[in-house]
């Protein structure tokens, strides 16, 4: 999918600090089910069939799919075009990069945790 497809879905600030008070509220963030159209998962008390719980330090609590090849290792590049003067992340690229990152885990049922990611921008003197 492009970026204008994606960005759409990307959760805000204010989506990732709900998803983080399930853990506070004893409950889990259900990272194994993907609903199209949706910022982020629904809190759950249990995790549903297939899925399993998982609590590691410093993440949120959440339900997940098991590993069937811990080895396995993809990369993913997201190219994203705009102005300067219209670009909605030119002054917060680091949320951008977290929420990105959030729906990737989101995406593939994975712990957030389990995601590595960096971001690269440059300006350009005129759009190619």
């Amino acid at each position: 999918a492009n970026a204008a497809d994606v960005v759409p879905l990307l959760p805000t600030l204010e989506d990732q600090a709900i998803a983080r008070k399930c853990g506070k509220d004893g409950l889990l963030l259900n990272l194994a089910s993907f609903e199209p159209g949706t910022a982020i998962p629904h809190c759950v008390e249990s995790c549903g069939s297939g899925a399993e719980e998982v609590r590691l330090p410093g993440d949120v609590p959440a339900c997940v799919w098991p590993a069937s090849n811990p080895q396995m290792r993809l990369r993913f590049e997201l190219h994203e075009e705009c102005r300067e003067s219209e670009c909605r992340w030119s002054d917060s690229w680091e949320a951008y990069r977290q929420m990105v990152s959030f729906k990737m885990a989101h995406w593939l049922g994975v712990p957030l945790s389990e995601l590595h990611s960096a971001l690269m921008y440059w300006l350009l003197p005129e759009m190619p």
